[in-house]
């Protein structure tokens, strides 16, 4: 899974859009600094950040959804992905024009030790979650459920990358709503088959 070329993956695109959304693994100060001087892509950068995340206009109820879709995993179920996400009381990331914090690790970690069996069986249950539907799973197309694992298997490579950092931030424009600011959360919007996007992930150097 390692290496120093730009792994291209396949995504989900959020129905009304919604924030455009990086997750980065590496020293808090060298991204905020990074996102400081307007150089947003450099957050790709394997030989400046441990991994890189980019979920563009992912709707953040989607990935509430995901956390559903793991089922119980006991004391260490992770909450949503909304309420895993950490202000940061630092005058410069006040200053970015981006929305920034931290991502809680226990949401991380919960998806780092998926193994590839696990992840198809996930990804249609969170189809079915995003449909608004208490089935374990619906009748989804292929391509959908295809998309679904390579974006879940995404997160997943990130997520055991990201161990190695010293934190992970995400960075959103325009902010992403509070779990307590959306008035169902429990039913992510889904008006039309998921748009594809295309996603660059960029792994970390290998020494």
């Amino acid at each position: 899974m390692d290496g120093a070329d730009t792994r291209r993956v396949v995504g989900l695109g959020g129905p009304d859009g919604g924030a455009n959304l990086d997750l980065v693994a590496g020293e808090v100060r060298e991204i905020l600094l990074t996102l400081a001087v307007g150089d947003r892509a450099g957050l790709a950068d394997p030989d400046r950040f441990v991994a890189y995340l980019p979920l563009g206009d992912l709707d953040p109820t989607w990935l509430d959804a995901l956390t559903r879709a793991l089922g119980d995993r006991g004391s260490r179920g992770p909450g949503s992905f909304r309420a895993a996400l950490r202000p940061l009381g630092d005058r410069l990331a006040a200053a970015l024009d981006e929305d920034v914090g931290l991502v809680d690790r226990a949401w991380l970690e919960a998806f780092a030790d998926l193994d590839e069996a696990a992840l198809e069986p996930i990804a249609r249950r969170w189809l079915a979650a995003i449909a608004g539907s208490d089935e374990t799973t619906v009748e989804a197309s292929r391509t959908e459920v295809e998309l679904a694992v390579e974006l879940l298997g995404a997160v997943v490579r990130f997520a055991r990358r990201a161990r190695e950092a010293g934190a992970v931030v995400w960075a959103a424009s325009p902010p992403i709503p509070a779990a307590r600011d959306v008035p169902d959360p429990a039913q992510p919007r889904r008006t039309a088959v998921p748009e594809a996007v295309t996603m660059s992930i960029e792994p970390p150097t290998v020494s």
